[in-house]
């Protein structure tokens, strides 16, 4: 059971990731720079821990 918990939590932090690259692409194409865009970014990762 063990196994399987540590499987779903690597698809989680997987996922978000691919989201968090996602939007920041997003972010680029519509003109931010590097900079810019992960301060854009810092709000909506470490949100949900502070």
């Amino acid at each position: 059971m063990c196994g399987i918990g540590v499987i779903a939590l690597a698809g989680i932090v997987v996922n978000n990731n691919i989201v968090l690259i996602d939007t920041f692409n997003i972010l680029r194409a519509e003109g931010l720079e590097k900079h810019e865009a992960i301060f854009a970014l810092a709000p909506n990762v470490y949100g949900q821990y502070c």
